[in-house]
């Protein structure tokens, strides 16, 4: 699913981390799912996102960055 990123803050329990806010279209359905990712891989504001979804359970999206080879 790709998704948007609507926000990027730091994250007190991550801090090398960025909690990124996403916006998705699963189905009919539109969802806000919030991604912990590192700061080197974390999209900047208005950027596009794959996350693997299970259509059942939106909130618990994957990003697909995390799954590439460096």
């Amino acid at each position: 699913c790709l998704a948007e990123v609507m926000e990027t803050n730091h994250s007190a329990a991550a801090p090398l981390s960025r909690l990124v806010r996403c916006a998705m279209q699963v189905g009919e359905n539109a969802q806000v799912v919030k991604i912990l990712l590192p700061t080197a891989q974390a999209p900047a504001v208005g950027e596009a996102l794959w996350l693997l979804v299970l259509p059942s359970r939106p909130q618990l999206a994957v990003p697909a960055v995390l799954f590439e080879e460096a």
